[in-house]
């Protein structure tokens, strides 16, 4: 411990709860305060020579990271889900809260979780946004097909409604009035959508693509990898650097099944949400699209699905995509055809 004091916040959308201890684990400063640098400076500053702070990674954490790091304060983002399996208790309001994290600071056990780079924050945010999105319109696209079951018309196809030709004329086969101004409904949301889709597209593939030309170019590579989904994964993981070992990798892009046993059994398949589940949605979408577009890779994941049940396939060659990814930014080196058959004959 090389500090005196050390502090945890219990951060808030509105305000924060500071819990201070000594060295010897006493209190010294148990106080709420706004969620203003001012405030949260003339709290702390009696103490600020020799402190260590943390703070749980909730939705709000840039503002306070990026000022304890102007003021040359150490701080540290705490991994959130991590931090409840370490601390857990029955017990829970503000105060125990804060007083929990400055107990794991003091005590060096805080799982810390990674700062994201300032400049880099709102590229990433708004590619969230388009993630979210797409996940919107494919939601107004699966109920304007709910619509048309609900009539029996089971012969529109999926693409129909994703046709701007052919999409508006489709509400005519409709009979009732009201379903007719529901589909339309959908189908002005999702025209809407689009707009605002492409127009983030274009921004981002303006700004983002000749910041790491090198990276960018290793990853589209790589079949069923796009502008975009290469960009996503660049500002999604930040640097490949980050993680040491493959296994890290993929764990962080929720594709490795997690081991959970005691006594010699398995009990069950906790844990597999932690990770970046933007990542992991990538990752599939690759993988629908690499075999589309790959005959190799189309062979050994038809080779997969015949071996295992679809699922455990897809888990499978969605781990094998990432393992390949993490090489190549690793090495600096594109897409090898005969090295993804190597490693798929080495592998099974």
């Amino acid at each position: 411990m090389d500090t005196k004091y050390y502090c945890g916040i219990d951060l808030h959308s509105k305000s924060m709860v500071l819990c201070i201890l000594d060295r010897d684990g006493k209190i010294l400063l148990r106080k709420r305060v706004a969620n203003k640098q001012d405030d949260f400076m003339d709290a702390i500053k009696p103490y600020k020579a020799s402190i260590k702070l943390g703070v749980e990674s909730t939705f709000n954490w840039y503002w306070l990271i990026d000022l304890c790091r102007e003021k040359k304060l150490e701080i540290l983002l705490g991994h959130a889900v991590a931090m409840k399996h370490i601390y857990g208790g029955k017990n829970k309001n503000d105060n125990i809260d804060s007083k929990k994290i400055a107990d794991l600071l003091r005590s060096n056990l805080l799982p810390e979780a990674y700062a994201y780079p300032k400049e880099k924050r709102a590229v990433r945010d708004l590619l969230r946004r388009r993630c979210k999105y797409l996940s919107m319109r494919s939601g107004l696209y699966a109920h304007g097909k709910t619509l048309f079951y609900q009539e029996g018309c089971i012969d529109i196809s999926p693409t129909a409604l994703k046709s701007k030709r052919k999409r508006d004329s489709l509400s005519d086969i409709l009979d009732d009035e009201m379903s007719q101004l529901s589909y339309q409904s959908d189908i002005t949301i999702v025209k809407e959508l689009s707009d605002v889709i492409n127009k983030i597209e274009g921004e981002i593939l303006k700004r983002a693509q000749h910041e790491l030309p090198k990276e960018y170019y290793i990853l589209t590579s790589f079949p069923g990898i796009g502008k975009i989904i290469a960009l996503t994964m660049i500002y999604e993981m930040d640097t490949i650097d980050r993680f040491k070992r493959r296994q890290d990798f993929t764990s962080y892009c929720r594709l490795a099944r997690p081991d959970r046993e005691s006594n010699g059994k398995r009990t069950g398949n906790g844990n597999s949400k932690i990770g970046n589940p933007f990542l992991k949605c990538v990752f599939m979408e690759i993988l629908n699209n690499a075999t589309r577009l790959s005959p190799e890779i189309k062979e050994y994941y038809d080779t997969l699905k015949k071996a295992f049940k679809p699922l455990k396939a897809r888990a499978i060659m969605a781990n094998k995509a990432c393992t390949i990814v993490y090489y190549m930014l690793k090495k600096q080196k594109p897409f090898d055809i005969e090295l993804f058959k190597k490693m798929t004959m080495q592998n099974g």
